[in-house]
């Protein structure tokens, strides 16, 4: 009987051991190959232990059942790894951070989800022409250009306005400086893409609207001695990325308008949208970053 309980006992651990070793096996076999990043650089393993991401090249090793080292010729991270019943591969850095990656055709089925998302929220909410943004829900008509000049203090930004409207930007002649929470309603809208995927609040900035500054804009709200800007590309949740400014002080003019009507001479280009959202997000990293093609082997980078 003890003989019996003896030879169960071992068995069973090796099955254990043989299952776990089954499982990293496994493991092993099934991140080989390319991945897209969401929201994150493309990674691909090649059976000879090379791994790229992005413009980078180097080598990958597991030192564990799920532990994965990458070594690059500056950098050397180690990532927990998994695949998740989705099929979707995950990597989770020391300081606990995730990055998910899918293979081509579900990569695909996640930009078609989130651009019909996105396109459902967007339309809903904004309209663009070739000079505008008609903003349906609170009856605003931004210039699509937020940069129409250098940035300027209090006073030049107010000539900036007047000169618009004498020369009938657009069409129009009632162009004034936005409130700080008109302003706010912008940034909070895009953090509110950004929550869906990185790259639609890049696409919200730099393609439906354009030229938006990584920097602070003039707002019509005044404070003691100045007026309040906003960084509208700012880290700041739920617009609080706000301060408030001497009016000698330069910052950026974003030219609002109260009236929602489209004037005729908008209408001619009435939903005109120079770039698909699709080509964007799909095309991310090479509109974003200019990514060169990756050298096969790492140690060639060595010579450079």
């Amino acid at each position: 009987m003890m003989r019996k309980m003896v030879v169960c006992s071992v068995s069973l651990v090796l099955f254990f051991v043989f299952c776990s070793v089954s499982e990293a096996a496994s493991l092993k076999s099934q991140i080989i190959g390319k991945w897209m990043g969401v929201s994150a650089m493309d990674i691909e393993f090649l059976k000879d232990g090379t791994v790229i991401m992005g413009s980078m090249v180097g080598d990958y090793k597991f030192i564990g059942d799920n532990q994965l080292r990458l070594d690059f010729k500056t950098d050397a991270k180690v990532f927990e790894v998994s695949i998740d019943k989705e099929g979707g591969l995950n990597l989770k850095d020391t300081f606990g951070k995730s990055s998910r990656y899918l293979r081509e055709k579900a990569y695909k089925a996640y930009i078609e989800a989130l651009i019909k998302a996105f396109e459902e929220k967007f339309k809903a909410r904004f309209q663009f022409f070739n000079l505008t943004v008609l903003d349906k829900e609170l009856k605003l008509m931004w210039t699509r250009d937020a940069t129409m000049t250098r940035s300027k203090n209090w006073n030049e930004a107010i000539t900036l306005i007047n000169q618009l409207n004498e020369q009938k930007y657009a069409g129009y002649n009632d162009w004034r400086l936005p409130s700080k929470e008109e302003l706010k309603s912008l940034m909070d809208y895009a953090n509110d893409l950004k929550d869906m995927d990185f790259y639609l609040r890049n696409y919200f900035f730099g393609v439906a609207f354009r030229n938006v500054q990584i920097s602070s804009y003039w707002s019509s709200t005044p404070t003691e001695g100045g007026a309040w800007v906003v960084y509208v590309w700012g880290n700041g949740r739920k617009g609080d990325a706000v301060q408030s400014h001497f009016k000698s002080v330069d910052n950026y003019v974003w030219p609002v308008r109260s009236n929602s009507t489209p004037s005729s001479q908008e209408l001619q280009y009435k939903d005109a949208d120079p770039q698909k959202l699709k080509t964007f997000i799909t095309d991310q990293w090479k509109l974003i970053i200019q990514i060169p093609p990756p050298k096969r082997d790492w140690r060639e980078l060595v010579t450079l």
